[in-house]
Formats: C-alpha cells, structure tokens, sequence
C-alpha cells in the first residue's frame, strides 16, 4: 500500500530462437500511477484555460495570477521525475532478478 507507485512493471513474454530461450518485453509504469500523471495534467491545463480570460486584468502579484495553473502542473511534473529517480534502481534489480531465475531453471 505503501511502496512506489511509479516502479516499473514488466511485460514480456519468452520467445524461442534458434533453440535458446529469450525474455522479450518493456518496462512500464502501472495504471495507477499513469491515471494520477494524467488527471494532474489535465487538471493543470484546464485550470490555465480557465484563467485565461482574466490574463492582465490584475495589477501586481494578482497579474501573476495566471502562473498558477503552470506552477501546478510543473510541481506535478517535478513529482513524477522525483518519484522515477529512486525507480531506476528497481529496473536493474527487476533484470537480476529475472537473469537469477532463468539461471535456476537452466541447472
């Protein structure tokens, strides 16, 4: 419940070729974490058309007004890239670990 939504998942499948065996497939990032990267963005993008009438209106800070909706989606994104960083580490393990198994079942 707790652990990383944005760590990748594998999709793959084996194939045979020339009588070896070879894991073939991508990582990618889970339904979950894809929903909350795209609901964020479209939240953004539609806050920003919203405030689009009232771009100039304001004099001061409030004429920054319209920054606000590109500040969220640029802390969403900056989340996400966050969130990705500590998951590179879990592609190699995810490999390894995949390389572990297939050695056990050659032997």
């Amino acid at each position: 419940m707790f652990g990383n939504i944005f760590k990748p998942i594998f999709f793959g499948k084996f194939q045979t070729q020339d009588n070896k065996v070879f894991l073939v497939g991508t990582f990618k990032m889970g339904l979950v974490a894809q929903l909350i990267v795209w609901f964020s963005v479209i939240m953004g993008l539609v806050t920003q058309i919203v405030a689009l009438p009232s771009i100039g209106t304001g004099s001061g800070f409030e004429a920054l007004s319209f920054l606000e909706p590109t500040i969220f989606v640029g802390a969403g994104v900056l989340v996400v890239l966050s969130c990705k960083v500590p998951a590179k580490r879990d592609v190699a393990w995810i490999k390894h670990q995949i390389e572990r198994a297939l050695t056990v079942e050659k032997s």
